[in-house]
C-alpha cells in the first residue's frame, strides 16, 4: 500500500511530464532504495519507459535515498527545505535526478489526494492544517529560543568563565594557600621560640 501511495501518483505525474520521463529513461534498469528509517525501506526500479515500479525482493541498489522519519513532515511543506535532508548514497546523479523529480511534484497535493482516499477529505484537511500549524509553531519557537539564548550569552558573557581564566584563578588560589601555609608555619616557629625564652 505504501509503495502504491508513493509510485502511482509519481507515475501519473510522469505521464504528464514527458521531459522528466525522458531523463529517467537514461537510468532504465537501475534500482533505488528508499529508506525512511527506522520505519520502512523499499526498492524501486526504473522501467524502459522512464517510470517507476516496485521491486519486491531486496536487491542491490544503485542509489539509496534516506531520511529520518521524524523529518518526513518537512517534505510536505511547500518551501522544499526538506529535500536538503535527504541523504544520497551511491549513484549521486541518479539520486539527484530522483530528488529533482520530487521537487517537481507537489507533494502536499499528492499526499492529500492519497490520504483522502483512506481517511476522507475532512480528516485529510485537518491533518494537513495540523502539520502546517505544528511546523510553524516549531519554527517560531526554535527561532525564539535561539534568539533568547544568544541574547542571554551576549548580556551575561561575564558569567561564563573561560578555561584559561579559571586555570589562572585556581593557580593564584593555590599560591595564596601555599603562602598562607608558609606564614602560619613562620608564626608557629616564632611563637615556639618566644615560649622558650
Amino acid at each position: 500500500m505504501l509503495t502504491s501511495l508513493a509510485i502511482d501518483p509519481i507515475n501519473h505525474f510522469l505521464d504528464l511530464e514527458i521531459r522528466i520521463r525522458e531523463q529517467l529513461k537514461l537510468f532504465s534498469g537501475q534500482h533505488i532504495r528508499i529508506q525512511i528509517f527506522p520505519i520502512v525501506e523499499f526498492y524501486l526500479g526504473i522501467s524502459d519507459e522512464g517510470k517507476l515500479y516496485f521491486i519486491s525482493n531486496q536487491s542491490e541498489a544503485d542509489t539509496t535515498l534516506s531520511i529520518p522519519s521524524w523529518q518526513l513532515p518537512q517534505l510536505l511543506l511547500s518551501n522544499k527545505l526538506g529535500l536538503k535532508l535527504i541523504k544520497v548514497v551511491g549513484n549521486k546523479t541518479l539520486g539527484n535526478e530522483i530528488i529533482n523529480l520530487i521537487q517537481q511534484i507537489n507533494l502536499d497535493h499528492v499526499f492529500a489526494q492519497e490520504l483522502s482516499k483512506i481517511i476522507g477529505d475532512m480528516l485529510t484537511n485537518r491533518v494537513i492544517r495540523t502539520n502546517e500549524t505544528v511546523h510553524q509553531w516549531y519554527q517560531k519557537n526554535s527561532e525564539q529560543i535561539t534568539g533568547s539564548v544568544l541574547e542571554f550569552c551576549a548580556e551575561e558573557k561575564n558569567i561564563f568563565v573561560k578555561s584559561t581564566a579559571h586555570r589562572e584563578w585556581t593557580e593564584q588560589i593555590d599560591k595564596l594557600k601555599h603562602s598562607m601555609d608558609q606564614l602560619e608555619a613562620r608564626i608557629n616557629q616564632l611563637t615556639n621560640q618566644s615560649a622558650y625564652k
